[in-house]
């Protein structure tokens, strides 16, 4: 029996087009895979909302996306409590975890999740500069 992934991409601006063509082709080549994209995103004008849309219709089982607006946000501060429930509701065999964005972010997220329990090894990045 295969075992099944739960992949979650979590990306501010600088890297929502990485990340969201690496979502979209998870979802299309493996049909058992889940995705979830965590987009922190500088205001509620977000990029790429349209195709996000669209590709959650055509994965509503599969594919959620979680939107934080970083201006709500302490300056060095992320949400923990977004990463957290994706971590909990996971339903998945295995996770991991893609990272993209400018180098403090990706510092960030990496810590965030180290503190809630995920082996640094099941997360790969991309650090992206403007």
């Amino acid at each position: 029996m295969d075992h099944t992934q739960h992949h979650v991409f979590v990306t501010d601006e600088t890297g929502i087009a990485e990340s969201y063509q690496h979502a979209k082709n998870r979802l299309v080549q493996h049909p058992d895979d889940h995705v979830s994209l965590l987009f922190f995103a500088e205001n509620s004008d977000k990029l790429f909302s349209r195709e996000m849309a669209i590709l959650h219709n055509h994965f509503p089982e599969r594919f959620l996306v979680y939107d934080e607006l970083l201006s709500t946000l302490h300056p060095g501060m992320l949400p923990q409590e977004t990463l957290e429930s994706v971590i909990n509701e996971n339903t998945r065999d295995e996770m991991s975890f893609f990272i993209t964005g400018e180098a403090g972010f990706t510092d960030l997220v990496r810590h965030s999740l180290v503190f809630l329990g995920i082996d640094p090894q099941r997360t790969a990045g991309l650090e992206i500069n403007r």
